[in-house]
Order: structure tokens, then C-alpha cells, then sequence
């Protein structure tokens, strides 16, 4: 039986694993609709039994899915390219732990990549054009020949990255001026997916060069590219 309100957004935010914010306002719903149906009269004796059980389930669950983030974690830990690797990746914005995994367990042996296109590829990020006899489709879409979970990681990386979330500041300005930019003449989707490709690219620069992100200006990039090029 929960004793009070913070027990009670304790537990939500253990389950959801999002803000203070966020968790008070589900507990505020959560105690709207039980007064509700208090004053609906809607009770039975079995109730209290069947709530009661289903919260022991979902507390087993929850205890499942840490220990099993705990394994993970200790298994990335006994080998030290991983861990530096997950350790880089992380370092981008929008990408946790869990991100960092899926990719880097999708990406295996980052030396057979020699180009970012390559990377993107392999996610399935290059667009595929329909064609048939001289019919040339003019709605290319993205090939999504790699794996379902590492686009949708990659989905999640790039909303996390330009979407405004609970009034703080993006977490990439940068990729967020491009993605607004894009929605002005593509649909939002199609810009996401532009930027989901930027992150590809991202990643593979990181796990390259085998440094930390840094966020800098397209006129930044573009000096650093010239200095490169006099060299």
C-alpha cells in the first residue's frame, strides 16, 4: 500500500524514467480517476486482489529488466573496445546507454566501414528509388534493409536531439536548426530522416577518430575542413 504522493511518483518515475515534472502530473491523473470512480461507486471485493497482483507482477518485472541492464553493463565492462566505444557514443547527444549498445552491437567490426555512407547504408539509411523498365520513381524512401531495432534507436537518437522536451533546450542545436530547416520544404518525416543519417554520420566520425562529440556550426566544420585540406 503506497503511504503518499512521492511513493506513489517514486514509482513512476522508476517506470517511465522520465522527469519529476512528468511523473507528478500522472500521479495527480491517477488520483483524479480514483476519486472518480469512488464516487461512481464502482467497487467489488476482488478489486483490491486483482490491483494488488498486478503490481507484484509489474515490481518482478521491473526487477527483471535491471538486473538484466546490470548484466549488460557487466558484460560490456570484460572487454575494454566496448566500453570505450559505448563510452563515445554516449558522448552524442540523444544517445544513452541502451542506444549505444544496440548500435554498437549492430555495427560489430567497425574496420570493414571505410566511408559514413557505408555506416548509413548498413542501417538502411540510403534511400531506395522505385524503378521499373523507364519508370523512375520521383518518392525515394529509405531502404530499411538493416535491422528494424537500430533505425528505431536511431529514430529515438534523432527526436531526442531536435524535439523541445518538457520546455528544456534541445539537446543539438544544431541538428535542430537543420531539422526545422528541412520541414520547410520536406515533410517532418522526412527531415527526421535526414537527421537520423546526420547521427550515422556522427557516429561513424566518432568511432573513427576515436574522440568525444563536439557540437560545432556548419561554419566551423567547414574551417576545420579547410585547414585539413591546406595540410
Amino acid at each position: 500500500m503506497l503511504k503518499s504522493e512521492d511513493e506513489l511518483v517514486g514509482l513512476i518515475r522508476t517506470a517511465s524514467r522520465r522527469g519529476l515534472a512528468f511523473c507528478y502530473k500522472k500521479a495527480t491523473k491517477l488520483h483524479m480517476v480514483a476519486e472518480e470512480a469512488v464516487k461512481l461507486g464502482i467497487s467489488a471485493p476482488g478489486n483490491a486482489a486483482v490491483i494488488t497482483t498486478v503490481l507484484e507482477v509489474l515490481e518482478t518485472l521491473l526487477q527483471n529488466i535491471q538486473r538484466i541492464e546490470q548484466n549488460m553493463k557487466d558484460l560490456a565492462r570484460q572487454e575494454t573496445y566496448i566500453q570505450q566505444n559505448l563510452a563515445l557514443l554516449q558522448t552524442i547527444p540523444g544517445i544513452g546507454f541502451k542506444s549505444a549498445l544496440v548500435i554498437l552491437s549492430e555495427i560489430g567490426d567497425f574496420s570493414l566501414f571505410h566511408k559514413p555512407k557505408q555506416l548509413a547504408a548498413y542501417f538502411g539509411l540510403d534511400p531506395s528509388e522505385r524503378q521499373s523498365g523507364k519508370f523512375c520513381g520521383s518518392k525515394n524512401k529509405m531502404s530499411k534493409r538493416s535491422s528494424s531495432q537500430v533505425r528505431a534507436t536511431l529514430h529515438m537518437a534523432a527526436v531526442n536531439s531536435v524535439i523541445v522536451q518538457a520546455k528544456r533546450p534541445v539537446r543539438n542545436p544544431v541538428l535542430a536548426a537543420y531539422y526545422e530547416e528541412k520541414c520547410k520544404s520536406r515533410p517532418c518525416k522526412v527531415a527526421m530522416c535526414a537527421v537520423m543519417r546526420k547521427i550515422s554520420n556522427i557516429i561513424f566520425a566518432v568511432l573513427r577518430d576515436q574522440k568525444s562529440f563536439e557540437l560545432r556550426q556548419p561554419q566551423e566544420h567547414a574551417q576545420r575542413l579547410g585547414v585539413l585540406s591546406a595540410t
